[in-house]
């Protein structure tokens, strides 16, 4: 152990700069052109509209950076209670070499994993019946398809306002880096056939580049679906070097008929449902309830393979206060099996003496006490954490 966490922290380093590596040598502003001295002065061309990018200097979109997003991308899984949360302790060298295996050969993978209707059922149509065996095919649309679709363009704009050259592509790549991370850091040290990364990188995320490429379908989920990305804010743990509050999570809004309120849907490992509710002409209160996903089980096959079933689904209300869509602060209440309550306020909320910062607190079975303090002008903030996971095995 000691010498796989030796080689595998090298690695890390390496690893996380992955998903900015591609676009940190082209973040200086390119130059443009000067205009010929006798050219007759015009009309400047209309501002091209930069989909899902703000410059607000409060809540969620205050912290919005490339680096941050990638962080929050890579190393989602870790919030699973199924999961260890330092990313020191990946092992990087096998979960690098199965994930390549497994999407340089798909059909290995798929056949590994009990086969193509296997695949169908737990990917793509749950036509063996709606039941949380068969559930993988709900977060492929929701966060892999609609979500990071979404997260493309908005990097790709990012991008744009910074002057950075082929921001569409530089996006493209950059979130690419990012989910192979995520396949990375769920694959762990397992090693086997695993049918989850040939249908996120050959089916889910794909369409999600695509589909977020035209400007209508970004026009419908900037106005008729309002869609947001409202992710947690990740801190490391200056105790133990975990990854504390990671995560990305996307809200849905849908205006109502007759009303100003609107439909709300918040996902990420939640899947919460309610209304959102304006209280000002930017502000809005939304609340919703639904359930959490704390664990995964892993469930093998007998040629190896291995898929993960999403376990111990408890009851979760949460309440989410925005500005002009960028999140202020929001209290997260799950349990009563497995109680947890997390409490997170972005910079901007609050200030003292002309200087603002963001922080969270949590408590939960399975993660014990933990709070840090983050800023708008760093990807991670800095925490501590008390306690360790509880009767999970370590994936």
């Amino acid at each position: 152990m000691a010498n796989r966490v030796k080689l595998s922290r090298p690695i890390f380093l390496v690893s996380a700069a992955l998903a900015s590596l591609c676009v940190s040598a082209l973040a200086s502003p390119a130059l443009a052109d000067p205009a010929p001295a006798s050219a007759p002065s015009k009309e400047p061309p209309p501002k091209k509209k930069l989909y899902f990018h703000s410059e607000l200097d409060y809540g969620s979109d205050s912290q919005f950076h490339p680096i941050q997003a990638s962080i929050h991308v890579s190393f989602d899984i870790l919030r699973s209670a199924s999961y260890q949360s330092n990313p020191f302790e990946i092992d990087y060298e096998t979960a690098f070499s199965n994930v390549a295996h497994n999407i340089a050969h798909p059909f290995d993978a798929i056949e590994g994993t009990g086969g193509a209707d296997e695949f169908i059922a737990h990917e793509i149509f749950p036509y063996k019946g709606l039941s949380g065996e068969y559930g993988q095919w709900i977060p492929n649309y929701s966060l892999h398809m609609i979500g990071e679709g979404l997260l493309y363009r908005k990097l790709s704009s990012w991008y744009e306002a910074h002057n950075v050259p082929a921001p569409r592509l530089v996006g493209l790549l950059n979130l690419a880096a990012a989910q192979f991370m995520n396949e990375v850091s769920e694959n762990g040290s397992f090693t086997g056939p695993n049918s989850d990364p040939v249908a996120d990188f050959f089916i889910f995320n794909p369409l999600g580049y695509i589909l977020f490429s035209f400007d209508p379908v970004a026009e419908f989920f900037s106005t008729t679906v309002k869609t947001s990305y409202w992710p947690d804010q990740a801190a490391i743990d200056i105790t133990s070097g975990r990854l504390l509050n990671v995560g990305s999570n996307y809200s849905f809004k849908i205006q109502l008929p007759l009303t100003d309120w609107r439909l709300f849907y918040y996902t990420g490992s939640s899947g919460l449902l309610g209304l959102s509710v304006p209280i000002s002409r930017t502000e809005n209160i939304s609340l919703g309830g639904g359930t959490r996903m704390f664990t995964m089980n892993p469930r093998y096959t007998d040629a190896g393979g291995r898929t993960m079933i999403p376990d111990d689904l408890q009851p979760e209300l949460g309440v989410f206060w925005d500005r002009n869509d960028s999140l202020l602060a929001s209290l997260i209440l799950s349990g009563p099996e497995h109680p947890r309550i997390a409490v997170n306020v972005y910079p901007g909320l609050l200030h003292f003496q002309g200087f603002t910062a963001g922080f969270f607190a949590a408590a939960g079975h399975y993660d014990g006490l933990s709070a840090g303090v983050t800023f708008s002008w760093t990807p991670l903030g800095l925490g501590f954490g008390m306690n360790e996971r509880t009767s999970q095995q370590w994936l």
